[in-house]
């Protein structure tokens, strides 16, 4: 009996330290396995004390009450990680829009430089032939370029080279032009290749009117 009695102590005071842990009227013998009452004195199957048994169900149900905790406070841990992650992220993002934006402004302040009125002509560059092709036009300006080849680059808007007032050469064969204005004011262009365009043939006899000097190849 005073087995039992240190038994349910213990049991009362691990409840006190979480979960309350409840005695049932039947528990498994240590030894046996067999079902036993919980207030009797000895098994009676292999007579061993039934207040080892309810001490083994108590720590059983303990240390079941530990891994519960333990999976809660991992969880806990784990949700503020992941939380933490998220705002990390989400800050991440924000300076790479920021710095996106600022970059963008930059380029489109040097394309002003150079006559290209589209701010976001670098943000949507597939018109242009991409973002290659864009840097090859602007580095041409630069150097104030008077050859030029720009052949089978999928083109379609040839608006950035409206500002390539010393070329004498341009090659744009096999490409999508089909609007030639920006190159109404290429004056000094002496040689130009339209070959395999979808132009229309208003637009060829404009260009033809607009560049007299100009040998043009459609």
């Amino acid at each position: 009996m005073r087995k039992l009695i240190a038994a349910m102590s213990l049991a009362l005071l691990l409840a006190g330290c979480g979960e309350d842990i409840e005695i049932p009227e039947v528990v498994s013998c240590k030894i046996c396995k067999k079902e036993v009452s919980s207030a009797g004195e000895a098994c009676a199957n292999c007579s061993h004390p039934i207040a080892d048994s309810v001490d083994a169900y108590v720590k059983t149900q303990e240390e079941a009450r530990i891994r519960r905790e333990e999976v809660r406070r991992l969880a806990a841990i784990e949700a503020e990680e992941e939380r933490i992650r998220a705002e990390e992220e989400r800050k991440r993002k924000e300076e790479m829009r920021w710095l996106a934006e600022i970059r963008a402004k930059e380029r489109a302040e040097e394309w002003l430089k150079f006559g290209v009125v589209w701010p976001d002509i670098e943000a949507k560059p597939e018109p242009y032939g991409g973002l290659e092709v864009l840097a090859k036009i602007k580095k041409a300006k630069e150097r104030g370029a008077t050859v030029l080849n720009l052949d089978r680059n999928e083109i379609s808007d040839i608006s950035p080279l409206a500002g390539l007032t010393k070329l004498e050469s341009l090659n744009l064969i096999g490409n999508e032009i089909s609007d030639l204005s920006p190159l109404k004011e290429l004056t000094n262009l002496k040689r130009l290749w339209l070959i395999r365009n979808p132009i229309p043939e208003d637009q060829k006899a404009m260009l033809k009117k607009a560049l007299p000097d100009c040998e043009i190849y459609f």
